[in-house]
């Protein structure tokens, strides 16, 4: 299955979340639909979600570049760059 964000116009942001979220009910570990959901969860300003997600991914791949940096931008929109890794 692939998953695309074709264009950034902000009125496809909606469908692309629904596809994705259909993508991880098909495969929730699948760590590159992870990093897509946090993408899209940073593209609609939802820092939280965000670091959830990246979370999750990397308990999956510790060695995601991906997952580590928008973990890392989540905490930064979050003013909270300085925290610990859990």
């Amino acid at each position: 299955m692939r998953i695309s964000m074709d264009t950034h116009d902000p009125r496809n942001l909606p469908l692309a979340g629904q596809r994705v979220e259909q993508a991880l009910r098909i495969a929730p570990n699948n760590v590159d639909f992870l990093n897509t959901m946090a993408l899209w969860t940073f593209l609609m300003n939802k820092p939280k979600e965000e670091e959830m997600i990246c979370r999750k991914a990397l308990a999956i791949r510790p060695d995601s570049v991906t997952a580590l940096l928008f973990l890392a931008d989540s905490l930064l929109a979050q003013g909270d760059l300085m925290r610990q890794p859990r």
